[in-house]
């Protein structure tokens, strides 16, 4: 693979994914302090935590408690698992898994293109 192109496109669809969104520790500080509330008080009202890892947990159905009118109430200050979108192994790593993507998300295949060395750099964000 020599590239990708991807431009958000602000309609909110990966906010309505079922699943887990993990913050970290500096995520944590980062949302909280955009937010104007205590770390602990961030991890009280918005967090649950499983094996020592914070998370939103998405249902179906549902979104991000984040999104508001498709858009992220905390986009400057979201976490990595965020700001990687699409950029993720199971999407860019697996065979398929960009063309199926793009039939969720309107910006894969638009925009700027992203050089496999860019999209290398994004997954390493990711690892914990």
């Amino acid at each position: 693979m020599k590239s990708l192109r991807f431009e958000c496109t602000g309609c909110g669809e990966c906010c309505r994914k079922p699943g887990w969104v993990f913050f970290t520790e500096e995520d944590i500080a980062t949302a909280s302090a955009f937010l104007g509330i205590s770390p602990e008080e961030f991890e009280e009202r918005f967090l649950e935590t499983s094996d020592g890892r914070y998370y939103v947990d998405v249902p179906e159905e549902s979104a991000c408690p984040f999104l508001l009118d498709d858009a992220c109430t905390i986009h400057s200050a979201r976490p990595v698992q965020c700001r990687t979108y699409p950029f993720w192994p199971e999407i860019v790593k697996s065979p398929g898994g960009w063309v199926r993507e793009r039939k969720e998300c309107p910006g894969i295949d638009q925009g700027r293109r992203y050089s496999w060395e860019e999209v290398e750099a994004q997954l390493r964000l990711l690892k914990p």
